[in-house]
């Protein structure tokens, strides 16, 4: 790493290890490798607070699976996207598209166990809804929001130097962020 890609001052020393992890981070690189893993996390944070919830609220505890079922499965779909399967696996590219219509054909069935469950189980529709939806929603939104800033990195709509990095970087705060409202709302019903 030449000394002109680092910022100028006696901080350099400090930050040249963080600065050439970042510049290593691109397609397959650390950042994404880390927000595959934060997705892993969210995926099994939202089964995880989904299942507590329904204990904890029996009354709309059809919403709560149901809910928990969806954005597990966005979840297992990202992971599904980031995870380069031919390059962890060495698997050829026949494979590599089997393992893509196999994920697919399970984030659709995740989907679907959780459609069918809040429109069979849940009485009162509205009212789950509104149970599910509180003030813990912000954080998914947030997230979302991140990921369509990602989204806009990755296709170059964004005015910034080294997208790439930005984008795998914004990825990774959205998976983050995606965890930690499960882990949040997870930790408000165990209070409960």
């Amino acid at each position: 790493m030449q000394r002109s890609d680092l910022p100028s001052g006696h901080l350099t020393d400090t930050v040249s290890p963080l600065w050439a992890f970042l510049r290593r981070s691109g397609e397959d690189g650390p950042v994404e490798v880390l927000g595959a893993v934060a997705l892993a996390v969210a995926a099994v944070a939202w089964l995880m607070m989904s299942l507590r919830s329904a204990r904890v609220r029996p009354d709309h505890a059809a919403t709560y699976l149901s809910f928990g079922l969806v954005v597990a499965a966005g979840a297992l779909a990202g992971f599904c996207r980031e995870l380069s399967w031919g390059g962890i696996f060495g698997w050829s590219v026949d494979s590599v598209a089997q393992a893509k219509v196999l994920s697919a054909w399970v984030v659709g069935a995740l989907v679907l166990v959780a459609l069918v469950t809040w429109v069979k189980r849940e009485g009162d529709k509205t009212a789950g809804l509104r149970a599910v939806f509180g003030a813990d929603f912000r954080l998914i939104l947030l997230a979302l929001g991140i990921f369509a800033m990602a989204t806009l990195a990755e296709k170059h709509l964004l005015p910034v130097p080294n997208a790439q990095l930005l984008e795998e970087v914004l990825e990774l705060l959205a998976y983050g962020t995606l965890a930690a409202a499960a882990l949040r709302i997870r930790a408000e019903r165990r209070a409960v």
